[in-house]
């Protein structure tokens, strides 16, 4: 058992790491394998870490979901012009 601590651990770090990086994807693989782990050897302490740990990588990807959409609410594209923000390119001959 002490082996599988110490995987589901590595996978939580790693996890940790991930989302620092904003690998939310990989962050969320690494969380779900460390948890499954947690629950099939009923390691309380780990599964607790894992679930909160996915509650950060939810909360993280729902703000730079809401952070890439206010972005491209601010692009416009019509006919040969784009324009973002207040910024307006031209590209008609």
């Amino acid at each position: 058992m002490g082996n599988l601590h110490l995987e589901g651990e590595v996978l939580k770090n790693i996890s940790i790491t991930c989302l620092a990086m904003g690998d939310f994807e990989q962050a969320t693989q690494l969380c779900r394998q460390a948890l499954e782990i947690a629950e099939t050897h009923n390691l309380s302490y780990l599964k607790e870490a894992c679930q909160e740990l996915q509650t950060e990588i939810t909360s993280r990807t729902i703000m730079m979901t809401s952070a890439h959409s206010e972005v491209l609410d601010n692009i416009q594209i019509s006919g040969g012009n784009i324009s973002i923000g207040n910024i307006n390119q031209n590209f008609n001959s």
